[in-house]
C-alpha cells in the first residue's frame, strides 16, 4: 500500500504548522499534532495563497530566495536546496523579482504554491483546478 505524504493526506500541500489562527476550513481537532488539517485541498491551498500573498504585499519578500528563507528558515531546513528546487521548478532565478501587479501575479503566485508543494511532499499532487479554486478563496483571483 502507498502512503501519501503528509502533507497531502493533511490538505496541507505546503505544511503550515499549527499556530493559534484558525483557517477557513480547518480541521479542529486535528489529529495531526504539528501541521494543520483542512477539510479539503483548496482550504490548504487557500492558506498558502494568503500567507504567500503577505509575505509578498506586506512583507515585502519579492524572490523566491527572499520567500522561501522565511516559509522554510535556515533553523529547520536546507534552505539553500528549497530555493533552488522551488526556482528550478518555476524556471525563473532565484533572485528574479516576482512580478505583483494584477495580470501576472497570479500565474506566478500559483507556480509558487506548485513547486513549493512539490518539494514539501516529494511530487505533483495538486490539481489545475483546485490550485485555481484556492486562489479564488483567497480572493486573489476571480472565478
Amino acid at each position: 500500500m502507498i502512503t501519501l505524504p503528509r502533507g497531502i493526506r493533511n490538505n496541507n500541500p505546503g505544511n503550515i504548522r499549527k499556530t493559534r489562527q484558525i483557517w477557513h476550513g480547518e480541521v479542529e481537532p486535528g489529529q495531526d499534532l504539528s501541521f494543520i488539517q483542512f477539510s479539503s485541498m483548496v482550504y490548504g491551498i487557500r492558506c498558502m495563497a494568503v500567507i504567500l500573498g503577505q509575505y509578498i504585499h506586506l512583507h515585502d519578500l519579492i524572490t523566491v530566495r527572499e520567500i522561501i528563507n522565511r516559509w522554510a528558515p535556515p533553523v529547520e531546513n536546507d534552505t539553500t536546496a528549497y530555493v533552488d528546487d522551488v526556482a528550478e521548478d518555476m524556471g525563473i532565478s532565484p533572485d528574479m523579482p516576482l512580478p505583483t501587479g494584477v495580470q501576472l501575479f497570479p500565474a506566478y503566485l500559483a507556480a509558487l504554491i506548485a513547486a513549493i508543494s512539490i518539494h514539501e511532499n516529494g511530487g505533483s499532487f495538486l490539481s489545475d483546478n483546485d490550485v485555481i479554486v484556492g486562489l479564488v478563496l483567497a480572493g486573489i483571483v476571480t472565478s
